[in-house]
């Protein structure tokens, strides 16, 4: 994926510090795949993850990258993260979606989450709860569970259940592998999600593939999708970000002009992320969408966190 951004001839000192970089940012990444399913909700099985946040270290906090595998230290924290979603779409009335989340955790040991999202969509309004926990196995690997429940719900999930597990190897690599069940009024949907991400010093890049199965009754629908995604710290509290989907659908719950038509379509993703100050951040991400039946589909994300 191009440069790594590591001089071809540094000192050994230089060299050290770049590989103490990558190797905190690798540890980062395990502790922070645990938050990538901390999204705004959405009807379609695959793009219901591409916004997920990928590892951030500007998501979580110069002082977390900062603290990550000091020896002894396993501070308590404390974080808010709310979030507001605008889609304006080509086929339908435009729809909004909040969220807001709290969440307690030890550093490099576990945290637990809970909370709220909304979701309005084809005129339809959808709340539902969510609430997960992760856990460090040892010290490279995380497992996490995530839950969500929206009763009658229509847009969303009656109910839905990932799990991950990610495991940080040499060279900043960390590899993960998901799985998630999802019931819609519409279907039920299967994902197997394998992803791997690769941390340099200023960069890093994530690379997703889905492998979804929908239900329908007796017939089944097996589609395969794609995200690759790549991170630039700017500066340590500003990080650039860009990406594309291939996602092929079964069907988008709740659309009322077929909500069982499939199709194919590709995303084109950008944002940033600006750490204000270590406890306090905010983000922006737009996600342009061409499906293969001519609609288009444009969201927009603004994310904010504050940690104690």
């Amino acid at each position: 994926m191009g440069s790594q951004f590591i001089p071809t001839r540094v000192t050994d000192r230089g060299s050290k510090a770049i590989g103490e970089r990558r190797m905190a940012a690798a540890r980062l990444s395990a502790r922070a795949v645990a938050f990538k399913i901390l999204h705004l909700r959405m009807p379609l099985a695959v793009v219901a993850l591409t916004l997920a946040s990928a590892p951030s270290a500007s998501l979580l906090g110069r002082s977390v990258q900062q603290g990550i595998g000091a020896p002894g230290e396993s501070p308590l924290r404390i974080t808010v993260r709310s979030g507001f979603s605008y889609q304006d779409l080509s086929f339908a009335s435009d729809a909004q979606g909040t969220t807001m989340l709290l969440s307690v955790e030890r550093t490099r040991a576990w945290s637990v989450w809970a909370g709220f999202d909304y979701v309005n969509k084809f005129d339809d309004s959808a709340p539902g709860f969510r609430m997960g926990a992760s856990y460090w196995a040892d010290k490279s690997t995380v497992v996490s569970l995530n839950i969500e429940v929206a009763p009658e719900q229509i847009v969303v999930p009656r109910q839905a259940y990932t799990v991950q597990i990610s495991r940080t190897l040499p060279n900043g690599l960390v590899p993960a592998l998901g799985y998630r069940f999802a019931d819609y009024a519409t279907a039920d949907t299967h994902m197997i999600m394998p992803e791997v991400t690769w941390y340099f010093s200023r960069f890093y890049w994530l690379v997703r593939y889905y492998l979804a199965v929908s239900a329908f009754g007796d017939q089944n629908t097996t589609t395969h999708s794609v995200l690759t995604r790549a991170y630039w710290s700017v500066t340590d509290p500003v990080t650039l970000s860009a990406g594309y989907v291939r996602a092929n659908e079964s069907f988008e719950s709740g659309n009322p002009a077929d909500p069982f038509a499939g199709f194919s379509a590709n995303h084109v993703l950008a944002g940033v992320d600006w750490n204000i100050r270590s406890n306090v951040g905010v983000g922006i991400t737009f996600d342009y969408e061409k499906r293969d039946n001519g609609s288009t589909l444009r969201r927009y994300d603004i994310r904010t966190f504050y940690r104690w």
